[in-house]
């Protein structure tokens, strides 16, 4: 059976459903509260909106007890505050210039009357957009890449941070001078990665000494 016309039946004091804009939107039209169940997609903004509005009862279809739907179907039954809420939406959401049947049939007419320059001046920019823009690929890139690219430069200053606190721990060989490691020499003597020059030129003088 068509859902509006269940909807659109007078006796009618409730709707279970899963949030779907459809029938949320068919349930405000004919003044009828809901328990939404909402399930995936859209459904959960739109339950949470209804929920928000006070206008439907929202309950998580994974985890509810019976109790819990009991209660949820007595207050669809005899809340006459959520009654009166969802009949004063259905009054603003019906109040408009003329009934939806002649606001289509005088849209249908425009076009006829004007053809295919109607679209030039409402039809959706979307239509003139190239395809990664349609599909939003530009702005997740720029995300991604953004991203990224300050991964790498975290990862390269915790890189340069580790790499300085090296400079000051002692090598594997020995000792260290003046802050940096000295590397053992074939002579049994240590030259260091910045006085290496120093300390040649001092084995050098003393080895002159005991010539002389």
């Amino acid at each position: 059976m068509i859902r509006v016309l269940i909807l659109a039946d007078k006796r009618i004091r409730g709707f279970i459903g899963h949030g779907g804009m459809n029938g949320i939107i068919e349930a405000i039209h004919f003044a009828v509260p809901t328990i939404l169940f909402p399930i995936f997609g859209d459904q959960d903004q739109n339950a949470q909106g209804m929920k928000t509005k006070e206008l439907s009862i929202v309950l998580e279809i994974t985890d509810f007890s019976q109790a819990e739907l009991e209660e949820a179907i007595g207050r669809l039954l005899h809340d006459e505050a959520l009654h009166a809420r969802v009949r004063i939406a259905s009054s603003v959401s019906r109040d408009r210039p003329q009934p939806p049947v002649d606001t289509a049939v005088w849209w249908i007419e425009y076009v006829l009357r004007h053809g295919n320059h109607s679209a030039d001046f409402l039809g959706t920019l979307n239509v003139r957009h190239p395809w990664y823009m349609k599909r939003w690929l530009d702005v997740w890139g720029a995300l991604f890449g953004t991203a990224a690219l300050a991964l790498y430069v975290i990862a390269k200053l915790v890189a340069w941070l580790l790499g300085g606190s090296t400079r000051h721990l002692q090598h594997p060989n020995g000792a260290i001078k003046n802050g940096h490691a000295a590397t053992p020499k074939s002579n049994g003597n240590y030259a260091t990665n910045g006085n290496s020059n120093t300390l040649h030129s001092s084995q050098n003088f003393r080895s002159k000494t005991k010539t002389n």
